[in-house]
């Protein structure tokens, strides 16, 4: 997630990535682990990553379902691995 949260800022420009992402309401999946390298660059604030209580998808209200949005961009057919999106080690 690390590296799709750079490349979402890449591709909108900080400031934008700003405004539209100032908070990132998760779960606890392991994909998430790295809240304080998603929260901070080059010692900026560019977001918030808060996470749910255990087994408690309702906080999320209607963020639960917006993987139907990224499958609409992205098929599920697609290949992260082909796309770039291997490990969330890797930087733009």
């Amino acid at each position: 997630m690390l590296y799709g949260v750079n490349l979402l800022e890449s591709i909108l420009g900080r400031d934008s990535f700003m405004q539209e992402c100032s908070v990132i309401l998760t779960d606890r999946g392991t994909e998430f682990s790295k809240a304080e390298e998603m929260e901070m660059v080059d010692e900026l604030r560019r977001t918030r990553v808060f996470y749910c209580d255990p087994m408690q998808s309702s906080q999320k209200g209607s963020i639960e379902n917006k993987h139907h949005e990224i499958r609409y961009v992205i098929p599920k057919e697609c290949n992260f691995k082909k796309m770039g999106l291997t490990n969330q080690d890797k930087q733009i």
